[in-house]
């Protein structure tokens, strides 16, 4: 799913079962995000995985094969003025972590998020914004 408002692109993947997930409202909480940054043009790619799919890419590209909540990368190009982030957020840790403390993984996921999106570089490694499982 991708959708456009002004100048940021939010692009939104899933690759396992979102029981309960508003797609639209992931949207909204990244708009809000750029806004506030003052991000005026880019693309937001999330994809939302299981632990599985969270794994993979924690190997590939951070060689660990330790669980994580969410793996962030900002592929930005100094010479443009738009941002890249690209995101990958464990569905699986999102609920577990909501259970354990209490809020819904709807609001994990927006912490998250504006966790991730806060703390952007310009190196095309993965960005650490949170700490790991």
């Amino acid at each position: 799913m991708s959708s456009k408002s002004g100048g940021i692109v939010v692009e939104i993947t899933t690759a396992c079962e979102l029981e309960g997930v508003d797609v639209g409202r992931i949207e909204d909480v990244v708009m809000h995000i750029c806004e506030r940054f003052s991000i005026e043009s880019g693309t937001v790619g999330i994809a939302i995985v299981d632990d599985e799919g969270i794994l993979k890419v924690n190997e590939q590209f951070l060689d660990s094969s330790a669980m994580t909540d969410v793996i962030s990368f900002d592929l930005s190009d100094e010479d443009d003025g738009a941002k890249t982030f690209e995101l990958v957020v464990n569905y699986d840790e999102a609920v577990r972590q909501g259970e354990v403390r209490a809020h819904t993984s709807r609001t994990k996921r927006q912490v998250t998020s504006t966790r991730t999106l806060r703390h952007p570089n310009v190196s095309p490694k993965p960005l650490r914004a949170h700490v790991p499982c």
